[in-house]
């Protein structure tokens, strides 16, 4: 998974892709830790759905890894039905599918909501719970409850939980550059950009080979702010 995280940072789809081949053989073995491989392939294929999720004209492929993290999170789910990292790799998945179409969101827009809000309820302490929450929050219309102000909260919060966790904290760890860089995003709606590239700055000081921590503060720099 290290190198999955390694592929995901570099925006490295075919990276992803030779991870996400390695679990599905080791799968196959009469030894395989079924709880431990069915997480990590569908968080993989979670990562390789996001990357193909600005892309245009790639229907077959989105469905292809989304179906295939579904089968892979669900079989988790039917042999761990309380873990909750399995909810909050679920609730990531959903968000992603409620936002690849305008009939997904309406269909799957209240129930990415609601679970992810429920996780973060079950666990405030938990990086990836506020992380997913304040990301829903990001999208979520102020008139429900959203916008920039409730998503750099708990971003915020995110942040500071991530910065408590142990350097060598188990797998699952992801989300703590990623938590960095929604808080910049939200800064940035909000009229805050300059504590926004400061964010981002410090993001790349600590990853410098994060893609997506560069695309953001191109993106600054492109908008003149």
């Amino acid at each position: 998974m290290a190198r999955a995280e390694a592929a995901r940072i570099r925006g490295d789809l075919e990276g992803l892709e030779a991870v996400r081949a390695e679990l599905a053989a080791a799968l196959e073995r009469p030894d395989a830790n079924k709880k431990a491989l069915h997480y990590d392939t569908a968080y993989v294929l979670w990562r390789c759905l996001q990357r193909l999720h600005d892309v245009e004209d790639l229907s077959e492929p989105q469905q292809k890894y989304l179906e295939q993290a579904r089968a892979h999170i669900d079989a988790l789910i039917a042999l761990e039905p309380d873990s909750l990292e399995a909810k909050i790799l679920n609730a990531a998945i959903t968000g992603v599918e409620a936002d690849m179409s305008l009939f997904s969101r309406m269909r799957l827009g209240r129930i990415s909501y609601t679970g992810t809000k429920e996780n973060a309820e079950r666990a405030p302490n938990n990086p990836r719970t506020r992380l997913q929450w304040g990301i829903v929050l990001f999208y979520t219309p102020k008139w429900f409850g959203g916008g920039s102000d409730p998503a750099i909260e708990q971003l915020e919060v995110a942040h500071a939980n991530f910065e408590m966790q142990r350097a060598d904290a188990p797998w699952p760890n992801w989300g703590a550059h990623e938590a960095q860089v929604w808080l910049g995003m939200a800064l940035a709606r909000g009229g805050r950009p300059e504590e926004a590239r400061v964010i981002y700055q410090r993001v790349l000081e600590r990853e410098p080979a994060f893609e997506w921590a560069k695309q953001r503060l191109v993106s600054l720099d492109a908008a003149g702010q």
